[in-house]
């Protein structure tokens, strides 16, 4: 059998022991330096296979987390965007393809200047995170959230700061889907913020689940 690993400059550990192999991941702290995490295997290969071609198909064992603003918002500007209490490291199991997390958390943030106004006509979503070309896709652990997983949007009116907090309690973070936060506002004249979940895998085969949470 073969295994392999692509984690590029963020450090992995591969372990074998008593046939089952695994690759112990921690996500960097910084969302500018998150890498993706790649992972393969092959199991059918034989001995007898020396000075043989071996094919491996890769897959990506994060989950991808962009935001996005949707069609109706107050007048304002996004400061940050920040996910709270957020499990960051665990082991991937090859043998089931299924990660165990371990029990610490960490904050990501991403520092923003997007202004956004209720005047400006917005058909469906508009990223404002994971563009191409940008270095700010959140690429996380793939995860059940739980009662601490928060999201935090930071939103500037007038010289006045609002912190905007919601729960992301039973979110589901699947690995190699890119799931996207959609950002609305209840109404055109105050903030309260409505937040649309979607996810769909990265080669965009799969479905589609949504989400709505509102924070007051």
């Amino acid at each position: 059998a073969f295994y392999a690993y692509n984690a590029g400059n963020t450090p992995a550990t591969f372990s074998l022991s008593n046939g089952n192999p695994t690759l112990s991941y921690t996500v960097v702290d910084a969302v500018a330096n998150q890498q993706d995490l790649l992972v393969a295997k092959n199991v059918g290969v034989t001995g007898d296979d020396t000075n043989t071609p071996i094919s491996l198909s890769f897959n990506h064992a994060l989950t991808a987390v962009q935001f996005g603003i949707g069609s109706t918002m107050a007048d304002g500007t996004i400061k940050k965007i920040e996910l709270r209490g957020i499990k960051n490291s665990g082991t991937y199991n090859y043998s089931n393809d299924t990660w165990t997390l371990n029990s610490s958390t960490k904050n990501y943030s991403i520092t923003l200047d997007v202004p956004i106004s209720r005047n400006k006509p917005n058909s469906g979503t508009t990223l404002i995170t994971g563009q191409s070309g940008s270095n700010d896709l959140m690429l996380l652990m793939p995860q059940t959230l739980g009662e601490n997983a928060k999201l935090v949007v930071t939103i500037e009116s007038n010289g006045t700061s609002h912190d905007l907090t919601m729960s992301l309690l039973g979110g589901e973070w699947i690995p190699g889907h890119t799931v996207t936060y959609s950002l609305s506002t209840e109404k055109e004249t105050d903030y309260v913020l409505k937040v649309s979940e979607s996810a769909l895998t990265t080669d965009e085969v799969g479905g589609i689940v949504s989400t709505t949470v509102t924070s007051y």
